[in-house]
């Protein structure tokens, strides 16, 4: 299965660049995995107009995929079991899954509505440039979970 993570925000530097780095090359086996970013654009906007101008660039890479989970602090929680079993479901069903990161202001409605699922990895407030770090080490979790690697404790 390829996974798919489109972000808006510049490209990590530091040590987040760097263990986003090391967590997708884990992940490259058993999956495909490939982040985008997706530059930020003008700030000379309203945030209305920033989220709108951002939404619209997602919604254009959503129409490629077979299943997309957009990160939205509405969506359902799930703990890293759950999402392991998320994964091994949809590496049955799907070539493609995208996991969608809107921008700092967030997404637009209709990208919730595109989106297959939307999942909260926290109700805390976190770094939107942690974001892609945080769900490439969810996403390895998942795949040694299944495999029944010991990097995950119970």
């Amino acid at each position: 299965m390829q996974v798919q993570i489109v972000t808006i925000s510049r490209k990590p530097q530091g040590w987040v660049g760097q263990a986003t780095e090391q967590y997708t090359k884990r992940i490259s086996k058993p999956y495909a995995i490939d982040i985008t970013y997706l530059s930020v654009g003008s700030n000379n906007l309203t945030k209305a107009q920033r989220r709108e101008r951002d939404s619209n660039r997602l919604l254009e890479v959503m129409q490629t995929v077979d299943y997309g989970v957009c990160l939205d602090e509405r969506g359902e929680q799930w703990t890293s079991v759950q999402l392991a079993q998320r994964l091994e479901k949809w590496s049955a069903s799907y070539k493609k899954v995208l996991w969608v990161i809107g921008g700092a202001e967030g997404v637009s409605e209709a990208v919730r509505e595109k989106a297959h699922v939307l999942w909260s990895v926290s109700p805390l407030t976190l770094p939107h440039q942690f974001l892609p770090v945080l769900l490439a080490e969810q996403l390895y979790r998942a795949t040694t979970i299944v495999r029944g690697h010991p990097y995950h404790r119970h």
